[in-house]
């Protein structure tokens, strides 16, 4: 009987030890400041050109109506909304948009010749990056009223 305790005694020993290695390994990265990984961004590729063909937005569904008022897009929200963007799926796209929105559309050409149709939709934080036939549907929470032009960009760090 004594020796049955003390292999159930040394099992547990062994047990606790692993799960104080375990919770250190998830820890250690909370305290030495590195917080979270950063997010690697969807479109990785340097930008090489920007072209802006109508910078005023459009409504999405009845282009023949121009209630959109000031909003507008640039080639400096383009950059904040593209460094900014996760990828969603169509689903959340779809889920997120209001019948009638406002979008803002911009043709981004990389460096190595990938071109992408970037369309941002007003007051959402979401866009839509269309390359050829197919689709990735982006979301960027701090980009909601990008395309106002009272938009405050966050100051960088040094």
């Amino acid at each position: 009987m004594c020796i049955r305790r003390s292999r159930i005694a040394l099992s547990t020993r062994a047990v606790m030890k692993c799960c104080v290695i375990v919770l250190c390994c998830l820890i250690t990265p909370v305290f030495t400041g590195d917080g979270p990984p950063k997010r690697k961004p969807v479109f990785p590729e340097p930008i090489e050109r920007i072209t802006i063909t109508e910078p005023g937005a459009k409504v999405d569904f009845h282009p023949e109506i121009k209630y959109c008022g000031s909003s507008r897009i640039d080639e400096r929200r383009v950059r904040y909304f593209l460094r900014h963007a996760q990828s969603s799926t169509d689903y959340n796209y779809r889920q997120a948009l209001l019948v009638g929105n406002c979008s803002a559309d911009a043709v981004v050409r990389f460096k190595g010749g990938r071109q992408i149709r970037l369309s941002v939709e007003d007051g959402t934080g979401w866009g839509r990056a269309g390359e050829g036939r197919s689709a990735t549907y982006l979301v960027c929470e701090q980009c909601d009223d990008l395309l106002d032009p009272k938009f405050v960009f966050p100051k960088t760090r040094p």
